[in-house]
């Protein structure tokens, strides 16, 4: 065989090889899989567009996930489709999360926390995605862990107590600490103390001596309030000493003559 007849050979393995690896999606697509990223406030109604498809697009297959895993997949009736809605949505997600068959967009109504993912548009069987959407939810911190009393005295009580499992993508600023004073006493009874960093350790003050008290904590940042923590478990401040009223009032003695 010649050299002119080995190069043509060549030259035509080669073009098979793009042309599967383009139509799997796996040579072209991994270098232009770009990293888009959406911010969002949990409890909006958010689109994720499919990246690359337009109303136009000839899909008929196509495959959605999240942090590699499938969320919901849609496939095609026939290989031919006249109109968007001839398919079929093979799984969806909690009543919640739904595929908008006009333009193949991801939709949440509402989204969540939980939500946060890197999303991928597979169309076609194609094994990389144009672009990667990295969705951040952002919303109220998780309430912290209950607090513990490490130590007490008859009118102060040193507070400490862990972070929630997560701030939902933004930073705790404060905590907010709440008194209940008796087993069965109300817990806005007592004012609101506001701590001016996010330390998780807290000295409350100015308490009644001999009186029960428990205290809860809740997380705050730039998206509100978190729900309570448990409340401590009880405590009863330390009886203050008292003195007699030998030892406070002053005796007079008789006079004596001293000889």
């Amino acid at each position: 065989m010649d050299a002119w007849k080995r190069g043509r050979i060549i030259y035509a393995y080669l073009i098979w090889v793009v042309f599967k690896a383009t139509a799997a999606g796996g040579l072209f697509d991994a270098m232009n899989s770009l990293v888009e990223e959406l911010v969002v406030e949990a409890g909006k109604n958010v689109t994720l567009s499919c990246p690359g498809v337009t109303e136009d697009s000839l899909v008929y297959m196509l495959e959605w996930r999240a942090d590699g895993m499938q969320l919901l997949e849609w496939r095609a009736n026939g290989m031919q489709l006249e109109h968007a809605n001839r398919g079929t949505v093979v799984r969806s997600h909690q009543n919640r999360v739904f595929l908008s068959l006009k333009n193949y967009a991801l939709q949440f109504h509402p989204v969540t926390a939980p939500d946060s993912a890197k999303y991928e548009c597979l169309i076609n069987n194609r094994s990389t995605p144009e672009a990667i959407i990295k969705l951040i939810v952002q919303d109220v911190p998780d309430p912290p862990e209950r607090p513990l009393i490490t130590s007490f005295t008859s009118k102060s009580v040193n507070l400490s107590w862990a972070p929630g499992a997560n701030s939902h993508n933004n930073p705790i600023s404060h905590y907010v600490i709440y008194t209940r004073v008796d087993e069965d006493g109300s817990w806005d009874k007592m004012k609101e103390i506001v701590t001016s960093t996010n330390a998780t350790f807290y000295t409350i003050e100015n308490l009644t001596p001999f009186t029960v008290y428990s205290f809860r904590v809740a997380a705050v940042n730039a998206m509100g309030r978190s729900k309570p923590s448990q409340a401590s478990y009880y405590i009863i401040t330390l009886r203050e000493k008292t003195v007699s009223r030998c030892a406070m009032t002053p005796q007079i003695l008789p006079r004596r003559r001293i000889k």
